[in-house]
């Protein structure tokens, strides 16, 4: 039995996500970005974080080629960003002048929820996906309310409804 790509798209959009512009360098020196709900840490010891980007974002050469990037989780204000970043052509989405840089030399968020400034740790294959494995080498963020996406829409933390199950249902179930 196969799984179809809308079908897997479809189930995977119960699953809330945070939502994240992921930054670098071109080898020009021009900032890139994409949107991204794939962000994930790794390892703490050392301190890894994965971002899928897809093989036909047209930024994709400058993540897989770069010395890193950043992850600027966005804040519940941000919607209109991450519809920009996901879709306006790559060489229009920091005309805004939104962003500053990293010490490292990243594009940043100054107000985002969570800046993590990441040098390229590793690229793996991950089918029509690369796997960008970063180092995280600075920490920044306001925290703060992040924006979410699940059931194709945005969302926040603070409209989403109680979880039905309590944290002792569930350890009680994980334990038995």
């Amino acid at each position: 039995m196969s799984v179809e790509p809308q079908e897997l798209r479809r189930a995977m959009s119960a699953v809330p996500a945070a939502v994240s512009v992921v930054t670098t360098l071109a080898p020009d020196g021009s900032p890139r970005g994409f949107t991204a709900t794939s962000v994930v840490s790794l390892s703490l010891d050392p301190p890894l974080v994965l971002v899928c980007v897809g093989r036909t974002n047209s930024s994709h050469r400058a993540f897989v080629r770069g010395r890193g990037f950043a992850v600027n989780v966005l804040a519940a204000h941000h919607p209109s960003l991450a519809a920009r970043f996901a879709r306006e052509p790559a060489g229009t989405r920091f005309e805004d002048g939104d962003f500053a840089f990293s010490p490292e030399g990243f594009p940043v968020l100054p107000d985002a929820v969570v800046q993590l400034s990441c040098e390229r740790h590793e690229v793996l294959d991950g089918g029509d996906h690369d796997i960008l494995i970063g180092r995280v080498v600075g920490i920044g963020g306001t925290g703060g309310d992040p924006l979410m996406y699940g059931r194709r829409q945005y969302l926040t933390l603070s409209r989403l409804p109680p979880c039905p199950v309590t944290a002792t249902v569930v350890s009680e179930g994980l334990s038995a």
